[in-house]
């Protein structure tokens, strides 16, 4: 039989983005105290993307001869494509009157090719103003600057790439001499033809304000928006021949808001303290959904969402207990689950997030630092689920032997699982869960403790998914920068303005979080709304280090 001995393949991938824009400006003179400008372009951009792969199967016939005629079985082939191409053309009117009063409308008709013929273009305009009331009225000596802003807008968008393409790959194999098979790319999702753009009406008032000669400043706005025509993917039965299928789902809504504090708390001839605090607070509702009763993802574990909740609820099956609520313990000495039913567990959007930061400058050093904080919501974590099933952490410790709480017993019959609590057992790995048995008693069935992990942690309808459903709350070092600027001696001799050194660190460490096992709460990736708060299995964290040179000329 021949041995497998290495592989050989020719790959080429090809990624090309064309890109241009015009723009025109006209500046009449209106007034002495009216300013006019008038802006209006267009914009076009093409991506493209080719890939070949030509490899040999099954391993090399002769060692180190690296050629595709050196194929122990059939060359095999993998290739790809993709263009999209993006179009679009847009105004903007600008109106200042004394410098305090500021007007501005857009407008941008936009056109794509990641929509559907007929439907592929879209326009959304948008209004804003600003108010600059101190330089009208009369302000306490204590305040040197205030604005009122409020805008509205409208925002279009489209799916990515190919998403709602109703598309098949074409199979290498033909049949009958005659026939190809084409085969839907991702047999787990569906496109749709009849997508259409999102329509995102939104509108925010804010005030902005600086107190003791530019000490201290505050920023604080109020948002509003509506989505319409979502596109989201979601679940559809499993007998359509796909499990999910991206739609315009129906309208969510989202209210918050963001505030920013700056202050310097110090300032002297040679040192200086700025610092910068921020949060944002967001809600959201489904208003609407288009032929669904609720927006769903998943198994075992489900995000659902019916109209009036926020999105990102999670659920799943809870424990059978009785009408008093004691857990039931089948015949195994194992916890159920009602595989017919599901509870709530939380949301994974967090209550609260922002940041804090602060520069400290004496002389010609500075040193920086950034925290990032998110307060609230969860973090769903299968792979530790799992693990936690598998022992691979020290809590699962628990009940492994006497001194970590294990129950000493007997075995009457290692096959069948029958074992008996015995003070002088030579096991003590046992546990007796809390609970009663279907009829009604109290449960004295013993288990070991490898059982009790494998069953109440595993991959099937009785296990136990709350426990992949953790707390994510955080306060992280973001970054933290060290700087020196040379003296200006020095910056003359090398003909430079400004030089300056500095040493950074990015990512360093938490000084909290509430996620156990070592988990990272920023492990969740991805853009649509089910992804941020699911670890589906990513690289580790890293942190980074460097040292930077900066002049100027």
């Amino acid at each position: 039989t021949l041995g497998y001995t290495g592989v050989y393949a020719a790959e080429q991938r090809n990624n090309n983005v064309t890109y241009g824009d015009v723009l025109l400006t006209y500046n009449p003179k209106v007034s002495k105290d009216l300013d006019l400008s008038l802006t209006g372009g267009a914009s076009g951009r093409k991506q493209t993307y080719l890939y070949q792969k030509t490899s040999t199967n099954s391993g090399l016939v002769d060692e180190n001869w690296f050629s595709l005629q050196n194929s122990a079985g059939t060359v095999t082939a993998q290739s790809a494509r993709a263009t999209q191409l993006d179009v679009a053309a847009f105004g903007m009117l600008n109106l200042s009157y004394k410098s305090f009063l500021y007007l501005e409308a857009t407008g941008r008709y936009e056109g794509t090719s990641t929509l559907p013929s007929g439907v592929n273009t879209y326009f959304y305009p948008s209004v804003n103003a600003g108010f600059v009331f101190s330089d009208v009225f009369k302000m306490p000596s204590w305040m040197n600057y205030g604005k009122l802003r409020a805008s509205y807008g409208l925002t279009g968008n489209h799916p990515p790439i190919y998403a709602a393409n109703v598309a098949y790959n074409q199979n290498a194999v033909v049949y009958d001499n005659a026939n190809i098979l084409y085969q839907q790319p991702n047999a787990s999702s569906f496109g749709n033809n009849n997508i259409v753009s999102e329509q995102k009406r939104e509108s925010e008032i804010g005030l902005e304000a600086r107190f003791l000669e530019g000490r201290i400043g505050v920023d604080f706005s109020y948002y509003n928006n509506r989505v319409n025509k979502q596109i989201l993917t979601a679940s559809t039965p499993p007998s359509s021949g796909a499990t999910s299928e991206l739609m315009n789902a129906g309208s969510l809504s989202n209210y918050g808001w963001e505030a920013a504090i700056t202050a310097t708390p110090v300032q002297k001839k040679d040192f200086r303290w700025n610092t910068r605090f921020n949060f944002a607070i967001n809600r959201n509702k489904l208003l609407a959904l288009n032929g669904l009763t609720s927006l769903e993802g998943g198994g075992y574990l489900i995000l659902r969402s019916e109209i009036g909740d926020a999105l990102g609820n999670i659920y799943v099956h809870p424990q059978t207990s009785d009408a008093n609520g004691n857990k039931i313990v089948n015949s195994d000495g194992y916890y159920t689950v009602d595989a017919n039913n599901y509870k709530y567990v939380g949301n994974i959007l967090p209550k609260v997030v922002g940041g804090f930061s602060n520069t400290f400058t004496y002389k010609a050093f500075a040193l920086d630092f950034t925290l990032d904080y998110r307060f609230g919501g969860k973090l769903v974590s299968i792979p530790t689920y799992y693990q936690v099933g598998a022992g691979m952490f020290k809590s699962t410790l628990k009940y492994r032997d006497a001194s970590h709480g294990g129950i000493s017993y007997v075995s009457n019959d290692d096959a069948a699982a029958d074992y008996t609590a015995n003070t002088s057992g030579d096991r003590h790995d046992g546990v007796i869960l809390k609970g009663v048995t279907e009829s009604g008693a109290t449960n004295t069935k013993v288990i070991s403790a490898a059982a009790y992990y494998e069953n109440n942690f595993n991959w099937r309808t009785d296990g136990d998914y709350s426990a992949a459903v953790f707390s994510n709350s955080y306060i992280k070092v973001r970054e933290v920068s060290f700087s020196y600027s040379m003296p200006k001696k020095i910056t003359n001799r090398l003909h430079v303005q400004q030089l300056q050194l500095s040493l950074i660190g990015r990512n360093l460490f938490y000084l909290y979080k509430s996620l156990p096992y070592g988990l990272d709460p920023e492990v969740a990736v991805g853009s649509s709304w089910s992804s941020q708060g699911i670890d589906n299995g990513t690289a580790g964290p890293t942190r980074s280090l460097g040292a930077s040179l900066r002049a100027r000329f």
